[in-house]
């Protein structure tokens, strides 16, 4: 059972139930979708359903960028090798490595099959296993 204290019909959106309730928009979304836990093997691999969630992750916003590494750091096997956010404004990014590890890597890969994501998102990579992104590709525009 939900203890969540919204109720929701097909058509509210986010941004009226935000609203009416006088909340974000984001702390809605939570609400109704609930972090995902990332699948890993008794090695601690990523398992193939892990990795075809970070392929098909769907990309229309900037919390959902987030919300996308938010998932790949929780798979990843060298946490401090997956940088705290950088940057302000639209210039948000954050570094990765992955420290050579084949499971990592497999999420990179991952990553980039994920085509929208790899477009907006992706700025460089380097050799050793190096990678920035941009986590603020979206900008509302000002009327």
């Amino acid at each position: 059972m939900s203890t969540s204290p919204f109720t929701f019909d097909r058509s509210d959106t986010a941004a009226n139930v935000a609203r009416s309730k006088g909340v974000s928009r984001q702390y809605v979304s939570k609400k109704r979708a609930p972090e995902l836990e990332p699948e890993l093997d008794e090695d601690g691999y990523p398992t193939e359903e892990t990795l075809k969630a970070i392929r098909l992750w769907p990309i229309r916003n900037n919390f959902n960028v987030r919300e996308l590494l938010k998932y790949c750091q929780k798979a990843w096997a060298y946490p401090n090798y997956f940088k705290k956010p950088q940057g302000i404004g639209r210039e948000r990014y954050r570094d990765i490595s992955t420290a050579g590890w084949s499971g990592n890597e497999s999420i990179i890969q991952a990553l980039e099959e994920n085509k929208i994501f790899w477009i907006f998102c992706w700025l460089r990579s380097e050799r050793g296993g190096h990678y920035r992104f941009l986590i603020s590709p979206f900008v509302k525009e000002q009327p």
